[in-house]
């Protein structure tokens, strides 16, 4: 407001000179009369957001979450690096565990990280997906909307009809279908990569190696493409770029999205989308050439479940939805194993006590030993692949604590897992302890350990991603030794990477298979 009066004060006296001098009113100021307008506005606009800012009222008149000690080109700055959740963090507790941050939206954006409060929203069926965020997120679809990124989701709504038909290939039994194709692509992966570096002791990057078998194994059993291996390399570097970009550039800076022509990164990000939807087509067409006899036992799997489904409009819509499971499915599973094999690495006590579980368990019997489900459950909490968590816009007014502020209706409330699953336990919340979930109620206390989110919108292919973790990881454990020879970096775009990770694995004698 004092800018703005002195600005007032200033413009009067120019006006003033230049009626004295007979002058034009635009030499007064040292502009032509297009330079006036093109400074003028941006400015208005500035001014007038500020105002709007300040000025507007939480839904019920009750005081609001705490503001963040940071200004918005610093918030911008830092939610733009893979280093976020820190600052994230820094910044919880400077103002407290819900507090809200200035970002460039018209909108209070609030951070949550009270596990109950995280829940309540995320239950409540009214709370729907932020459009400036997900407006962005469409950019990795050429604008196409997907099931992560539509804001209609009602009954009947095409959301829905997309979300269902394709829930249909989640089914336990295709599931189990699926785990099996699963397991015999990282056989193959054992008997070709690891066990020849673990009997030279070559150390392992292990997320490239996950990565790319991961995605092999996604298009072969999910999507009936037997990509190769230069294919699922390129499918890597592609989406690199194209989560890079969307969001950390797209989703941060004002615009950027719009005018994406503009600077090098915004061309590769568009050169990346198209060449993705091409592949997502040539997908669909292999499917539909098929011999009849395998589409009919392939009409269960997930391009087939989108293929056949009428709720979409147009193959680009279809490429749109195989585009974003494909995402979805392959760095999400594949990193959050990475991150286990890391957290056991750097505690060996807790490897060979899950070791020595299951050598003494059938091998059709790991995927559910006790010692197992807990290593899985606590890598999950310390170290959760979607470290980001999830982010919606509420429609009513969330209580705070007390209830003596709220989190106001209209909010866009961001839900960090990094900091909200520390927060589900009292006890070292940031050590790695498997234990803890062994312990009597552990359950129950930790509930709000929600790796695949809540509510009506939370991950369509948990089921899967639950089986392939649960049968990798005793794979990988049971009968080899993991070591550090590196440490990783966490790097959160899209998903939280255990950047720079190597280990190296120790044979450890045949356990009996998986």
């Amino acid at each position: 407001v004092r800018v703005c009066i002195q600005e007032s004060k200033t413009t009067s006296r120019r006006r003033s000179e230049a009626r004295d001098t007979s002058m034009p009113l635009t030499d007064a100021y040292g502009l032509r009369p297009h330079a006036s307008v093109a400074v003028g506005i941006p400015i208005a606009a500035l001014v007038g957001y500020a105002l709007f800012r300040y000025l507007r009222p939480s839904g019920s008149g009750k005081p609001q979450a705490p503001r963040a000690p940071c200004t918005m080109l610093e918030c911008i700055a830092e939610m733009s690096k893979p280093t976020s959740s820190s600052f994230l963090k820094r910044m919880a507790d400077a103002a407290g565990p819900v507090y809200r941050l200035p970002m460039p939206i018209p909108e209070p954006f609030v951070v949550v990280t009270t596990p109950e409060l995280a829940r309540a929203i995320l239950d409540d069926p009214n709370s729907v997906k932020p459009n400036f965020l997900y407006k962005d997120a469409m950019m990795m679809t050429k604008g196409y909307d997907t099931m992560f990124t539509a804001r209609e989701h009602g009954n009947g709504s095409r959301w829905q009809l997309k979300r269902k038909a394709v829930s249909l290939a989640f089914h336990p039994k295709h599931v189990h279908a699926m785990n099996l194709a699963c397991a015999e692509c990282y056989t193959a992966w054992i008997r070709d990569v690891l066990e020849p570096a673990a009997q030279e002791g070559v150390p392992i990057d292990v997320c490239t190696e996950l990565l790319r078998t991961t995605v092999g194994f996604i298009c072969r059993a999910g999507l009936c493409y037997p990509a190769s291996d230069a294919e699922c390399n390129t499918i890597l570097e592609e989406l690199e770029v194209i989560i890079e970009v969307v969001f950390r550039t797209y989703a941060m800076v004002p615009l950027s999205s719009t005018f994406w022509f503009a600077f090098a990164k915004g061309r590769a990000c568009h050169a990346a989308v198209d060449r993705m939807m091409a592949c997502a087509q040539k997908m669909i067409d292999h499917y539909r050439t098929l011999p009849q006899a395998d589409k009919a036992v392939a009409s269960t799997t997930i391009i087939g479940r989108i293929e056949a489904n009428l709720a979409y409009v147009s193959d680009e819509e279809r490429c749109a939805d195989v585009i974003t499971l494909l995402i979805a499915g392959h760095d999400t599973t594949a990193l959050q194993v990475a991150w286990v094999l890391s957290d056991l690495a750097h505690h060996p006590k807790a490897q060979a006590v899950l070791r020595e579980e299951l050598k003494a368990t059938p091998p059709g019997q790991r995927s559910s030993a006790p010692g197992l489900v807990a290593a899985i459950k606590e890598s999950m909490r310390v170290s959760p692949v979607a470290a980001g968590g999830s982010m919606r816009k509420v429609t009513r007014d969330f209580p705070i604590g007390d209830g003596s502020a709220v989190v106001a209706e209209g909010s866009v409330v961001a839900m960090p897992w990094a900091l909200v699953f520390r927060n589900t336990v009292a006890n070292a919340p940031n050590d790695f302890k498997p234990e803890r979930w062994l312990e009597k109620g552990a359950e129950e206390a930790l509930k709000n350990v929600m790796p695949f989110s809540a509510g009506r919108r939370n991950c369509v292919g948990q089921a899967l991603a639950q089986a392939e973790l649960y049968t990798l990881v005793p794979m990988l454990i049971t009968d080899y030794e993991w070591e550090v020879v590196q440490s990783p970096t966490p790097a959160l775009f899209l998903t939280n990477k255990p950047a720079g990770l190597r280990l190296r694995a120790i044979k450890r004698g045949d356990g009996g298979g998986a």
